[in-house]
């Protein structure tokens, strides 16, 4: 049985995973620009990988906050490695518009990154919501099966963003840059609509089950918890018979209202992959932490994170010291 490898690109506090087989390369998200390319990069870039990267089979934006789009908005114009991307999944979102600091009028990130690949001709594929289609065979090694989001959550996305671009016309207000370095924002900010993650930017996440051979990998961007709790429960998993995956990756980089006891009921695992420097919001939050490791504790076994920054959570995990847990740094996983 042959290996599938994962690398954790230093995103800050985005996302950006290379996942890769003997026949298949598939990129979730692009982090932030600096992700991309970095001047003195001490860290290994995305760019600099792909050098090693013959063809992308897939790359998949899960949503557009600028933390996951703006890595792939400098792929997609990079004239070295764009022609590496075979398909791309891109729920697009097209009527944010936002005034550069040059005071021109550009198009949001998202309806900027739509242009870019129209320019470029890429092979694009959008409506990826659970109702039109759940199951993807890529190549002939991996199948996703799609658990976010739902059409709903798309149509609420495309609404809010009207609303949102009316409020702004009339009042007149600066808005802000995108994906140039420079005081960039969360669009999702302008969404957010209860104390819990019902942000409808991360609503509309593309989250997914990865299969591989004999083993199963949960990969939920940044996406409502009960959102996923629903396809879950749809596809017949339940505490009596839970999903059984070799790792989670975290949704929205282990906040704490993107987990819940109900998600952690009907998966069965021992390993956290959670991506980010925790330097902008602080995540993970304490209590992800220890939702999970009082999970493990009720069930007598052991918790592991990997996390793919070093020094930040070092710190940080230290007071659970009377948990049975361990953790460590990967910025590559082979599994």
């Amino acid at each position: 049985m042959s290996d599938i490898k994962f690398e954790f690109f230093e995103a800050s506090y985005g996302d950006s995973i290379l996942i890769s087989t003997e026949n298949t390369n598939i990129l979730i998200d692009g982090g932030l620009s600096k992700t991309y390319k970095r001047i003195l990069a001490k860290t290994k870039t995305l760019k600099s990988k792909l050098r090693k990267v013959s063809n992308l089979d897939l790359v998949v934006l899960t949503h557009i906050d600028n933390d996951h789009i703006c890595g792939l908005i400098e792929l997609v114009r990079d004239d070295e490695h764009r022609g590496k991307i075979k398909e791309l999944w891109f729920n697009s979102s097209s009527r944010i518009k936002v005034p550069m600091q040059n005071k021109e009028i550009g198009y949001g990130q998202s309806n900027y990154f739509k242009e870019l690949i129209a320019k470029h001709n890429i092979n694009h594929k959008e409506n990826i919501f659970v109702e039109n289609k759940q199951h993807y065979q890529i190549n002939n090694d991996i199948e996703l099966i799609l658990l976010s989001p739902y059409k709903e959550n798309l149509d609420n996305l495309e609404q809010e963003q009207k609303k949102w671009e009316e409020k702004r016309k009339k009042e007149g207000n600066k808005l802000e840059t995108f994906c140039n370095g420079r005081e960039v924002k969360e669009i999702s900010i302008h969404f957010k609509t209860s104390n819990s993650d019902e942000t409808i930017t991360n609503s509309s996440s593309i989250a997914f089950i990865l299969k591989y051979q004999n083993q199963q990998f949960l990969f939920l961007a940044d996406a409502n918890i009960n959102i996923i709790n629903s396809s879950l429960i749809n596809l017949g998993y339940s505490k009596s018979n839970p999903l059984k995956v070799d790792f989670i990756k975290l949704s929205h980089h282990g906040s704490k209202f993107n987990i819940n006891q109900d998600f952690l009921n009907i998966i069965q695992t021992d390993k956290y992959v959670i991506l980010t420097n925790g330097q902008k919001y602080n995540h993970p939050d304490e209590e992800t932490l220890k939702l999970i490791l009082e999970h493990h504790r009720l069930k007598d076994n052991k918790a592991y994170f990997i996390f793919n920054y070093k020094d930040f959570f070092i710190k940080k995990i230290k007071k659970y010291k009377n948990y049975n847990f361990k953790y460590s740094y990967q910025g590559t996983l082979l599994c």
